[in-house]
């Protein structure tokens, strides 16, 4: 993928999730009569800047595209004139000064909502939740799921597409989903699944290792081959229909890839149908690293059916009032997993290779880019309810940390000393450095050394 893309995505998403998250501060503090001094998008030094209002507010863009913060008039930063000491943050009552600091993560959850809503009314098309054959052996296939099967709910939860499928299973990591199923006669049946937790492995996703799978309905069609590629070598051409594997017949595109898969550095027969004629054609499968295994690969890419996908797919949209509650509810299910998963990372139960820096969330944000608006925005809404819980988490320097010192303060009657500010800024700044430090060097094993 284009790497002015992904950058392009990443500036993008951080523009508007972090602004968001700083106005609402912003706005709290104006609503609260407290002076701001400057409004920044980024931190460092100050690339470009512009005052407005009729407290000459600065507002700028600063070097580091890492966050963003809202200054404001305080007595304990610097000395405040007598007569605007009154607008100053640290003389603001213990509710408004809480209100102000709460105000930025949830403008990012009102944010996510606004987003999910959207997508909601907007009558997306999606893919309903057909199911694969498992593979022998999974939790899936012990349950009894069969090709075909549609679920209809998880946990009780109705299910209308594959997404939300997918998400009841991740929802439900670490124990047992109930997954009621309708089969091609128009039968229901419950079934068990277990979902393993998460293990940070991006090789180790907890809906595949249950055997649950999207079914891939599309022909074995070559829409592309991959220049010196093993395909490429035998003489395939795209709009080639596999109709054999040696001998064995071919209908599904899953179905050649899986047999390709299993045949690395093998000679296969392949017997093509090509502008009508039948032609056999050998090929070897190149063998390449995944898992630690080598695999099979012939360098083609499927060819996109739009009639096999649109019986596949329906289009779901939802009044205001349901677009806007189900949007409240998955962003309380995100942010609960978020936090349930923070959790057993701190827990020794889910690894720190869940972490990710600016390095992948460029590369998600290209990715959703390029699959179009509806993919851009839900990974806005899904970056801004990140950025809310995150800053939520009782640690100094981040939002939640000054809430900290506000519930002291509460139970103390007077604020947090100096001391234990200054100890709890060290202690958040050491916290902070160390989890960029692990998410770039998750990003560089990942997308880097990984490769």
């Amino acid at each position: 993928m284009d790497v002015a893309l992904k950058l392009f995505g990443f500036l993008a998403t951080i523009a508007i999730v972090v602004t968001w998250h700083e106005l609402g501060h912003y706005w709290a503090a104006k609503w609260a009569k407290v002076k701001v001094l400057r409004f920044s998008v980024g931190f460092g030094n100050i690339v470009k800047s512009w005052r407005r209002g009729p407290d000459n507010e600065e507002w700028a863009i600063s070097a580091i595209p890492l966050g963003g913060y809202v200054k404001m008039l305080d007595e304990r930063e610097a000395d405040v004139a007598t007569g605007e000491q009154h607008r100053a943050f640290n003389r603001a009552t213990l509710t408004k000064r809480s209100i102000i600091v709460a105000a930025g993560p949830f403008a990012n959850f009102v944010l996510a909502i606004a987003l999910l809503a959207a997508l909601n009314m907007s009558g997306v098309s999606e893919t309903r939740a057909l199911l694969e054959k498992p593979a022998a052996g999974t939790a899936a296939e012990r349950a009894g799921v069969r090709m075909g099967d549609e679920i209809e709910s998880i946990n009780g939860e109705t299910v209308s597409t594959w997404n939300d499928a997918r998400w009841r299973l991740l929802v439900s990591a670490g124990s047992a989903a109930t997954v009621v199923v309708r089969d091609s006669s128009n039968k229901s049946h419950s079934l068990q699944i277990a979902v393993p937790t998460p293990s940070g492995d991006d090789r180790t996703d907890p809906v595949a290792a249950t055997g649950v799978s999207l079914m891939n309905p599309l022909p074995p069609v070559i829409g592309k081959v991959t220049p010196d590629g093993a395909a490429a070598k035998a003489g395939l051409l795209a709009e080639d229909r596999i109709r054999q594997i040696d001998g064995a017949p071919i209908s599904r595109w899953v179905e050649m890839s899986e047999r390709i898969a299993r045949s690395a550095g093998k000679p296969l027969t392949l017997e093509v149908e090509r502008a009508g004629e039948r032609k056999t054609i050998a090929v070897v499968p190149s063998a390449q690293l995944r898992d630690g295994n080598e695999v099979g690969f012939l360098g083609v890419q499927v060819k996109f059916d739009p009639a096999t996908v649109e019986k596949t797919n329906r289009t779901v949209h939802y009044g205001v009032i349901e677009a806007v509650q189900k949007a409240a509810s998955r962003t309380w299910d995100l942010s609960v997993f978020t936090l349930k998963i923070l959790g057993k990372m701190v827990t020794g139960q889910a690894s720190i290779k869940n972490i990710s820096g600016p390095v992948a969330m460029a590369d998600y944000a290209g990715q959703s880019i390029q699959s179009g608006l509806t993919g851009f925005v839900a990974f806005l809404a899904l970056i801004s309810i990140s950025i809310g819980v995150l800053n939520l988490l009782p640690i100094p320097m981040l939002d939640g940390g000054h809430l900290l010192y506000h519930a002291i303060e509460a139970v103390r009657g007077k604020p947090a000393s100096m001391q234990m500010l200054e100890w709890g800024q060290r202690i958040g700044m050491s916290f902070v450095v160390g989890l960029m430090c692990i998410a770039f060097f998750n990003d560089i094993s990942r997308y880097f050394i990984g490769r």
